[in-house]
């Protein structure tokens, strides 16, 4: 977007945005152990990110704070042109069969800064919880198999 120019100095006017959200948008049975990913950058011409204003929520729990990973998490926040490609690494896995909404926000370096928000969620697969009891199933196939065994 085109600089616009009060007195001898330029003022951005350009918006910040973030591409590639990995998982994507409305995914659904996304493995539990997924990273979640994406790149922000600042629009053509535009001033750049400040890493320092990179925040990011998943399912609602701080994951980045001011560009700085939280506890339960850790990835990268890598330079890529005017921006950064942002890689989020959650600890433990997330919960089976959950929709699981993602926000992003950041800001670029133009005084008075601009921002993006930017908010997309995806669905998790299904995970069966092992009880450690066998099902009918198991105990049908066990005693078919070899049924004189005790």
């Amino acid at each position: 977007m085109a600089d616009v120019f009060i007195g001898t100095e330029a003022l951005e006017t350009g918006l910040p945005f973030v591409t590639n959200p990995l998982p994507t948008p409305g995914a659904v049975a996304v493995l539990v152990d997924t990273d979640v990913s994406f790149t922000v950058q600042d629009d053509v011409g535009g001033t750049g990110i400040d890493q320092t204003s990179i925040d990011v929520t998943i399912g609602g729990v701080p994951a980045v704070v001011d560009g700085v990973f939280q506890a339960g998490y850790t990835g990268s926040i890598v330079p890529n042109g005017n921006g950064f490609d942002v890689v989020v690494n959650p600890d433990v896995d997330l919960p089976g069969a959950t929709i699981i909404n993602v926000v992003v926000f950041a800001t670029d370096l133009a005084v008075p800064p601009n921002e993006v928000t930017f908010p997309w969620s995806f669905t998790t697969e299904f995970v069966a919880v092992d009880t450690g009891v066998p099902s009918r199933w198991q105990w049908r196939y066990a005693f078919r198999r070899n049924p004189r065994s005790n």
